[in-house]
């Protein structure tokens, strides 16, 4: 038997690794949206 508490701090150990990560591709596509903005079409 795994005791709940510890359960409960993995998942929010997870949650906050996949919005880190969401924050990480977030910013990364800003980044490629600005540079292909100050590129000449």
């Amino acid at each position: 038997m795994q005791n709940p508490a510890h359960i409960h701090m993995t998942l929010r150990l997870q949650m906050r690794h996949w919005i880190g990560l969401a924050v990480v591709l977030l910013g990364a596509a800003q980044m490629m949206a600005d540079l292909s903005n100050h590129l000449p079409h």
